[in-house]
C-alpha cells in the first residue's frame, strides 16, 4: 500500500505514469509494462482491501493503454506510447523474459476487470490481446506462460463471492480461507448484503443465509450452494 501510494503521488501526472524517479526528479514516460503491472497491483489491493479507488485506478490505466498503446492494425499493445520519444520502431511482444510480458499481464488485468465489473468491453479486449499473439503461441508456447495463464483465467476463472460485511469475524475468516486457496485462476470479491452484483454475474441475486457471511464458488455461470462455514468452503475449494 505504501509503495502504491508513493507511485500514485510522486510518479504519476493525472492519469499518466512515469518510469523513473530519483532525488525528486522524474524521467521517461512509463512503458506498457509499467501500466500493466500497476493495474495488476491495483486489482490485487482491491481484492484484499476492498477500496474502490484501487479498482478505479486499474480502469484508468487500462484506458490509457487503449488510447496510447493499442495497435489498431495488428492488435495487442506496443511497448511504448504513441506520444513517447520517437523511435525507429515501436516493438510489440507477448513473450516473457526476466519478467512477465506486458501484453500477458494486461490480458490478465482485462480478464479480471471483466469478472469484477461485468463490462463486456474488457472481455472483448482481453480476447483481442490473446488472439493477436495466438499464431506465435501455436509455434512455441514456452515463452508465453503469462499470456496462457491469462487465457485460462478468462475462460475458466474460479470466482469466490462472499456476501458479508468486511471487518466482521465471520466475514474475515471466510475471506482469509478464500484468498489463500491454491487456485491460480481465483478471484475473490466481498459484497455487503445490500449490494448488487453486476447483471450477468453468476451470483447475481444471491444473498446471505441466516444473517451470516455466505460464500458462493462459481465456475462459468454455475455457482455452488450457499456456504456458511469454513468446512463447507474448504471442501468445495478442494
Amino acid at each position: 500500500m505504501r509503495a502504491f501510494k508513493f507511485i500514485i503521488g510522486t510518479m504519476s501526472d493525472e492519469n499518466r505514469l512515469w518510469h523513473v524517479w530519483r532525488n525528486g526528479r522524474l524521467q521517461h514516460k512509463a512503458t506498457l509494462d509499467g501500466y500493466a503491472n500497476m493495474a495488476r497491483a491495483a486489482l490485487v489491493l482491491h481484492e484484499v482491501i476492498g477500496d474502490e479507488a484501487y479498482l478505479a485506478a486499474a480502469e484508468r490505466w487500462t484506458a490509457v493503454l487503449d488510447h496510447h498503446f493499442w495497435d489498431d492494425d495488428g492488435g495487442g499493445y506496443f511497448l511504448t506510447a504513441d506520444d513517447a520519444e520517437m523511435l525507429i520502431i515501436r516493438t510489440k511482444s507477448a513473450a516473457d523474459h526476466a519478467t512477465p510480458a506486458g501484453n500477458g499481464v494486461v490480458a490478465d488485468v482485462l480478464a479480471r476487470l471483466y469478472y469484477v465489473t461485468g463490462k463486456e468491453a474488457y472481455r472483448e479486449r482481453a480476447e483481442a490481446v490473446i488472439g493477436a499473439f495466438s499464431g506465435e503461441v501455436s509455434e512455441n508456447q514456452f515463452p508465453f506462460a503469462t499470456l496462457l495463464n491469462a487465457s485460462e483465467t478468462l475462460q475458466s476463472a474460479m470466482q469466490i463471492v462472499i456476501i458479508g460485511q468486511r471487518g466482521t469475524p465471520d466475514c474475515e475468516v471466510m475471506f482469509r480461507t478464500a484468498i489463500t486457496a491454491p487456485a491460480p485462476c481465483r478471484l475473490v470479491t466481498v459484497h455487503p448484503p445490500c449490494a448488487n452484483l453486476p447483471n450477468g454475474h453468476p451470483a447475481f441475486g444471491k444473498g446471505q443465509e441466516n444473517g451470516v457471511a455466505t460464500a458462493y464458488v462459481c465456475l462459468g455461470q454455475e455457482c455452488s450452494l450457499p456456504l456458511t462455514n469454513i468446512a463447507q468452503l474448504v471442501e468445495r475449494l478442494s
